[in-house]
């Protein structure tokens, strides 16, 4: 039985693949950045504007100059299958935006999400946020809704704020649109909605922030709204002055407890468990009415850490949902430290969590300049890695799923393309009284590696180190050491009356006390 070969591990489904650098002179971005631009604060995928079977991402430069000292600007990046840039667009005052549209230090850029083509015009909506517009009061907050042509122009604009008709009134110093996401259709009008923060909103305490779900209008405009804070909407945890409850990034995980609702992660990056802005992430359960049933708060002092949470680190700052990836049924999360110090004052880290249904952390893998670095990836002091990022998906199309991280503070702003690679199971060949022909790929390099099949079924079935999609009994074929490439390959013997009997087949590969799992494979024997 594989449960008694293996020993009491976690398990996960990557190792690293690949990656683009996109910036001054790198990834075929061809615009010349200033040394202050902040290119990299915000990052959204888009999907593919162009229609050439690629996705296309949008990058924000909050402290672009374009009309005036940080009035920001965004560029629309149309990219190739590797993740290097095609060409780029960029949407700025006076460079799409009719000149005046922005004021000195606005931040248009800060923050970044994409709506559904809520105007069913066959294009999806880029929403930009400018958290300092002084509308209503100065650093109220604003937020643009830009509707663009498929080559990445502007075809026209929305803008809501105090004086254009926001359904809410936001107080000065508010910084409303901190963060953008999109929240999916909450109130089931056909019409995407909008996730916006406010991290500095007061309710309760100064500064502790607060996050708003704005029900949107094919206009762009929002029609109402509901609100979550320390004295609304249902939060239970008290915040904290200071602890900018909504981050920089505030979006839906999934139906993590599966009760048929959408749940939400928000970051509080300068809550002070474990030291001053050592930060926190709260997982929000909610109900169908965008009020909290219940959450779970991630800190320093929350079980399942295997790396510290410091004083100044910053955690919780910047998330993005990654969708199932080690098959557990549960979405798993992508977030960032990014004042983090190891390796260097202010370097950044950032950290895939994969969770249980609860929102406790089942296993964690963390990517800073000193430790489970990425490979080839530079996160120099003050780069402050992890500003932002944003799931691509499978934009390489061979596997691999890649996360668009912004670094690079102490410069114009870097972008990081990082593909991760699943540890991926192959049979060519079943046949009876012959052999069978199976592989592994994608694992890490010169790792044991188990080979295991049931003929029961495909589960799931929770093993000691994890979750496996195999029915018990489960059997262990063999043990191989991957390759320098991290791959193996086998020969079996299939017994001669196996004709016509259906095969489950997985891969474990243990790596550094974690179990990465591969993708189950059926297979009838011919």
């Amino acid at each position: 039985m594989l449960s008694i070969l293996l020993p009491l591990l976690l398990s996960a489904q990557f190792t690293d693949h690949h990656l683009v650098d996109i910036g001054n002179g790198l990834g075929g971005f061809s615009t010349t950045l200033d040394a202050a631009d902040r290119f990299g604060r915000s990052i959204v995928n888009l999907g593919d504007l162009d229609g050439d079977g690629i996705g296309d991402i949008v990058i924000g430069a909050r402290s672009d100059d374009d009309g005036g000292t940080d009035c920001g600007a965004v560029y629309i990046c149309f990219l190739n299958q590797d993740g290097t840039v095609r060409n780029e667009v960029k949407i700025s005052d006076g460079n799409g935006l009719p000149a005046g549209t922005l004021a000195a230090e606005d931040y248009f850029g800060y923050s970044l999400a994409a709506l559904n083509d809520i105007n069913n015009d066959g294009v999806q909506e880029l929403i930009v946020g400018a958290p300092n517009d002084d509308d209503g009061g100065a650093n109220a907050g604003a937020f643009y809704v830009l509707y663009l042509n498929p080559n990445g122009t502007l075809n026209s604009f929305s803008k809501s704020s105090n004086s254009n008709g926001l359904p809410v009134t936001i107080d000065a110093g508010d910084v409303f649109a901190t963060a953008l996401g999109a929240a999916g259709d909450w109130d089931g009008d056909g019409i995407e909605d909008l996730l916006v923060s406010a991290t500095g909103d007061d309710d309760g305490i100064s500064g502790a922030g607060a996050i708003y779900l704005m029900y949107m209008n094919a206009n762009g405009s929002a029609r109402d709204y509901k609100k979550v804070s320390s004295t609304v909407g249902g939060l239970t945890g008290p915040l904290a002055r200071r602890d900018a409850f909504g981050g920089r990034s505030v979006t839906v995980l999934g139906d993590l407890n599966h009760d048929g609702v959408n749940d939400l992660a928000v970051g509080a990056f300068r809550d002070d468990t474990g030291g001053v802005d050592a930060g926190a992430l709260y997982i929000l359960f909610m109900n169908a009415d965008f009020t909290v049933n219940h959450e779970y708060k991630i800190s320093s002092a929350s079980p399942g850490h295997v790396t510290p949470i410091l004083a100044g680190d910053n955690f919780g700052h910047a998330n993005s949902p990654l969708g199932d990836i080690d098959g557990d049924g549960n979405p798993d999360l992508a977030t960032s430290a990014n004042a983090c110090d190891v390796g260097g004052v202010d370097s950044g880290a950032l950290t895939l969590l994969l969770l249980n249904s609860d929102g406790s952390i089942k296993l964690e893998h963390r990517i800073d300049s000193s430790t489970n670095n990425f490979s080839g990836i530079s996160i120099p002091p003050n780069d402050r890695f992890g500003r932002t990022t944003t799931m691509l998906g499978g934009q390489r199309d061979d596997g691999s799923f890649t996360l668009a991280v912004g670094h690079g503070a102490g410069q114009s702003g870097v972008v990081s393309l990082m593909s991760f690679n699943p540890l991926q199971l192959v049979i060519s060949q079943l046949t009876h009284g012959a052999t069978g022909d199976i592989a592994s790929h994608g694992g890490t390099h010169t790792s044991p590696i188990y080979f295991a099949y049931s003929l029961a079924g495909n589960g799931p079935t929770q093993m000691p180190f994890g979750v496996v999609d195999l029915t018990q009994p489960i059997n262990l074929i063999s043990q191989l050491s991957s390759d320098t490439q991290g791959n193996t390959q086998q020969q079996i013997p299939v017994p001669v009356n196996a004709a016509g009997v259906q095969v489950f087949m997985q891969a474990v590969q243990f790596v550094n006390g974690s179990a990465l799992m591969s993708n189950s494979v059926a297979r009838v024997v011919q």
